[in-house]
């Protein structure tokens, strides 16, 4: 029942949306993209929030400025998981836009902050992580929902 089986007895390939159990989805390019997209995009984001601290003190901020830096990434992190959902549903529905946009969107968001940051402008640390901050909680919100919608509701488990 995981693969149709027409008339002549091929196999045919399911359509995005089908419920694709993990082999199948292995085989798909859809995969890879998305597992490319999120492995650059959350290890990127988990790189900065581990390393936040290092990065205030080579910039020369303070211990409580440090301290300040996490708890903002934090706070953005959750702005991030919490809004993408609603927003993305929002343009899915009113728009039409499809979420993997808002994963490009998302990856975009992030690399603008990483090029904040790098810049060491003062001040840049305080944006740059806001940025991240909202791109790494946006994809942690996403991303499950994609797998559902382009590989199926019943094998989510699986997929996930």
């Amino acid at each position: 029942a995981d693969e149709e089986i027409n008339k002549n007895n091929e196999r045919t390939i399911p359509e995005r949306g089908e419920n694709l159990n993990l082999l199948q989805s292995i085989c798909t390019i859809d995969f890879w993209l998305l597992f490319f997209v999120s492995a650059c995009g959350m290890g990127s984001g988990l790189a900065t929030v581990n390393n936040v601290s290092q990065i205030g003190e080579s910039f020369g901020y303070s211990t409580i400025a440090t301290s300040t830096l996490t708890f903002l990434w934090s706070i953005w992190n959750f702005i991030g998981r919490f809004g993408s959902g609603f927003v993305s549903d929002y343009f899915l529905h009113a728009q039409g836009w499809s979420r993997p946009l808002f994963i490009t969107i998302t990856l975009a968001t992030m690399s603008i902050g990483h090029a904040v940051i790098a810049s060491g402008l003062p001040g840049a640390l305080y944006a740059g992580l806001v940025l991240v901050g909202i791109g790494y909680g946006s994809q942690w919100s996403l991303m499950p929902t994609i797998v559902s919608e382009i590989f199926g509701p019943a094998t989510y488990g699986s997929n996930i």
